[in-house]
């Protein structure tokens, strides 16, 4: 069996601004094979976001594979921002603990 073609898709999550003049994107992967649009990693596994849950599309006529996988790819984004284990990254100011100095 051959492996499955996996395309890069660039997903626009911020379009540009005063505060991103270039704007952001983010970017992913995916398969497209029988009408079913996987997002994956780069190497074809399937992604899966902190709770273990893939993202999976059956395109319906006149849907675009490239679309839904930039789509997808921008939900899986946010649902791994949900789940930084770090206090502060990605959600304003680093909240430093006071420090003692003796």
């Amino acid at each position: 069996m051959s492996q499955p073609i996996v395309y890069e898709v660039t997903a626009t999550v911020e379009l540009p601004s005063k505060k991103y003049p270039q704007g952001r994107v983010s970017y992913g992967w995916y398969t497209a094979i029988d009408g079913v649009v996987t997002l994956t990693d780069p190497k074809g596994g399937p992604a899966e976001d902190a709770n273990g849950k893939r993202y999976t599309h059956k395109l319906q006529p006149n849907e675009d594979a490239r679309e839904v996988a930039a789509r997808m790819t921008k939900d899986l984004r946010k649902e791994f921002a949900k789940s930084l284990p770090v206090n502060g990254f990605g959600k304003g100011p680093i909240a430093y603990p006071k420090s003692f100095i003796a």
